[in-house]
């Protein structure tokens, strides 16, 4: 092994010279590569500090919209009633949304502190 590489000829290949193209598309790379990075991580953290308020109040939303639904359709009132299932959707996906986007990223759904269990509240 060791003569195979004392041999004529079995040396590495000379290094290309860097061209000007491939210097052109490192700077490209590192100007727009590195940016890009930093929103994405400062859009991950802001995510993570945001999602446990979004997740329960868009869901409270969510209940309460259906809860509003059946209401104004109970009582006849079918504008109010469309304005509620706009609400419902829109609540809806961003519930969604959120938990998508929580489990994609890895972000723990659970509190960092152990709970008690439930009879502990009576």
């Amino acid at each position: 092994m060791g003569q195979a590489m004392t041999r004529k000829g079995s040396s590495p290949p000379p290094a290309r010279p860097a061209s000007a193209r491939r210097v052109l598309l490192l700077v490209l790379a590192i100007v727009v590569g590195v940016p890009v990075w930093l929103v994405m991580v400062a859009a991950t953290a802001l995510f993570a500090i945001v999602r446990p308020i979004a997740a329960p109040a868009s869901g409270l939303v969510l209940a309460g919209s259906a809860i509003g639904i059946a209401f104004c359709v109970a009582k006849g009132w079918w504008p109010e009633a469309g304005q509620c299932a706009i609400v419902a959707v829109v609540s809806g996906a961003v519930f969604f949304a959120t938990t998508a986007l929580a489990d994609r990223l890895g972000l723990e759904s659970q509190p960092s502190f152990p709970a008690p269990p439930w009879w502990w509240w009576i």
